[in-house]
C-alpha cells in the first residue's frame, strides 16, 4: 500500500496494489474507486481532502 497527498491540487491517493486500474467508480462525492481487470479494489482516490476530512 502507497499514500500519496498531492498539497497542489489537495487530493489524497492510496495505492492498494501494484495492478493496473481499468475502471473508476465514483462512490461518495469527490472519491473515486479504482478497480482492476479482476472487479478488484485498485485504489482509492479522494479529491479536495480538507474538506472531506478536516471537517
Amino acid at each position: 500500500m502507497k499514500i500519496n497527498y498531492y498539497s497542489d491540487t489537495d487530493s489524497l491517493y492510496i495505492d492498494l496494489s501494484s495492478r493496473d486500474s481499468i475502471e473508476t467508480r465514483e462512490i461518495s462525492a469527490g472519491v473515486n474507486l479504482d478497480y482492476d481487470k479482476n472487479g478488484g479494489p485498485k485504489a482509492i482516490r479522494n479529491a479536495v481532502i480538507r474538506n472531506t476530512v478536516l471537517r
